[in-house]
């Protein structure tokens, strides 16, 4: 039996050509499923990550999207918010431990592992003097800080911030089939900039073990404070 023929389409000039299907190419994200940003992976049976509007090649999660829209949002307004948004993640990336020891001592999970989706921390930043000429781990301070219900917090992002607090919630029962408590956040506000900064908590008994070792209790911001301005 011979090889059925492929279908050539007529090149006569009476002819309607058929426009052809653009060719998509995937990206590593897409590949392997990951948010392109964050490396966060997607969470099977869930909502999947986005792809670029643009590119088609890259995928990226809730949070991400929503903090790429801010900068290129920032940034068609005043290119120089655009660079302080950046500036100030880079610098709130350099404190991850501390936020995660805060929150495990503030909502006293060592104690209450359940604690953690209840409330949530809320941090105001304030540019250091001479800010510009130190490093990127110390050119912001600690002004204040306060724990709010998730009412609070649902009040003060507005529609905008539901996205992001959906995606905590779907994250925070995948860190807890691996045995984890689950995901928390903690909200860092400097000038007009508004951050919700993600932490992945440990295991109950690694919170434990924090507060055993070093719990910082109803102090948790002085504590917090210090660590960052002498990190």
């Amino acid at each position: 039996m011979s090889e059925p023929s492929a279908i050539v389409p007529s090149s006569s000039s009476g002819s309607t050509k058929k426009k052809e299907k653009e060719v998509q190419f995937k990206g590593q994200s897409r590949i392997e499923g990951v948010c392109h940003w964050c490396k966060r992976e997607e969470i099977p049976g869930q909502k999947r990550f986005q792809a670029c509007g643009q590119c088609k090649e890259i995928i990226y999660c809730a949070t991400c999207k929503q903090n790429a829209e801010m900068r290129m949002a920032a940034q068609a307004a005043s290119p120089d918010i655009a660079k302080d948004i950046a500036t100030f993640k880079k610098w709130h990336a350099c404190h991850g431990e501390l936020f995660k020891h805060a929150i495990v001592c503030a909502l006293d999970l060592g104690k209450n592992p359940k604690n953690y989706d209840k409330s949530m921390l809320l941090v105001e930043v304030r540019p250091r003097k001479d800010h510009a000429k130190l490093s990127v781990n110390r050119k912001y301070e600690l002004a204040a800080g306060c724990i709010l219900t998730m009412e609070e917090v649902r009040g003060m992002l507005g529609p905008s911030g539901e996205p992001m607090l959906d995606s905590l919630k779907e994250e925070s029962k995948f860190m807890q089939k691996k045995g984890g408590i689950g995901m928390a956040a903690i909200i860092l506000e400097m000038g007009g900039i508004v951050d919700l900064v993600k932490v992945i908590l440990p295991k109950p008994d690694g919170a434990a073990l924090m507060q055993r070792v070093n719990n910082w209790g109803s102090e948790w911001f002085v504590n917090l404070a210090g660590g960052v301005l002498h990190a």
